[in-house]
């Protein structure tokens, strides 16, 4: 339910509607909400638009095939799919809840936009989707942050900065 599939299912009918790109939206995971997604797909006859993939464990063909990845979670931690499309270069548009914002930064290195509002997001979508040049730009962008502030070391090094300020320990540096 965090993921809010919902959400995105009914912003791609209001991107189906506003746009004229012939896009395609695949959802990969499964899970027990499956069948009321396919309903909520159904209801908003969006077959031939969107596809449910169920369970896939590699995922480096779909980032290469996309031209945006998108996540509707109206609750979420850091989500490391983020991570991973930005990495593999895929534009972001998120919403706006969680550790979200620190990955993504609104207008640099994706679009963030408040959780539960199809149309909002639709519109992000349709934004990226109409401008190849942005979407290259938000590309290069969340790499280089991914690569500066989300690597294993990156990681490592934050947590033991935070432990040392709780602690009241001087920060040092390791050799």
């Amino acid at each position: 339910d965090h993921k809010d599939h919902a959400t995105l299912v009914r912003a791609a009918a209001v991107l189906r509607d506003a746009t004229p790109y012939k896009w395609k939206l695949f959802i990969a995971g499964a899970g027990e909400l499956e069948s009321s997604i396919r309903d909520l797909i159904a209801a908003h006859a969006l077959e031939d638009r969107v596809k449910l993939l169920g369970h896939v464990t590699d995922l480096a063909p779909l980032y290469r095939a996309a031209d945006l990845f998108v996540l509707s979670s109206h609750l979420e931690g850091l989500c490391t799919s983020i991570l991973d499309a930005m990495t593999a270069g895929v534009p972001v548009v998120a919403t706006q809840t969680g550790g979200i914002p620190e990955a993504v930064e609104d207008g640099v290195t994706g679009l963030l936009v408040p959780p539960r509002n199809p149309e909002k997001l639709a519109t992000a979508m349709a934004s990226l989707l109409e401008n190849a040049e942005q979407r290259r730009a938000f590309a290069r962008a969340a790499r280089a942050k991914v690569e500066r502030e989300f690597t294993a070391d990156a990681m490592v090094e934050g947590t033991l900065s935070v432990y040392r300020q709780v602690l009241g320990l001087e920060a040092h540096t390791t050799h």
